[in-house]
């Protein structure tokens, strides 16, 4: 099963896919855009703890984003 976190390096989105984690056949795919303080250290320590998380940078308020 795959779960799309919209604000996935934000505080509760990193989280709740490290929540997500140790979930038998959960991948977890994170889009954000990255532009909030911290974002990148969140993403950066997700990477290391969540072996099924899959990140894509977008943004939702641009459909050309959130298609690709």
């Amino acid at each position: 099963m795959k779960i799309i976190i919209t604000g996935s390096a934000g505080f509760i989105g990193s989280a709740f896919a490290h929540a997500m984690a140790d979930v038998p056949g959960v991948t977890t795919v994170g889009v954000d855009n990255l532009s909030r303080r911290g974002a990148a250290s969140n993403l950066a320590w997700l990477k290391k703890n969540a072996a099924n998380h899959v990140f894509e940078r977008a943004d939702v308020r641009y459909p050309a984003d959130m298609n690709a």
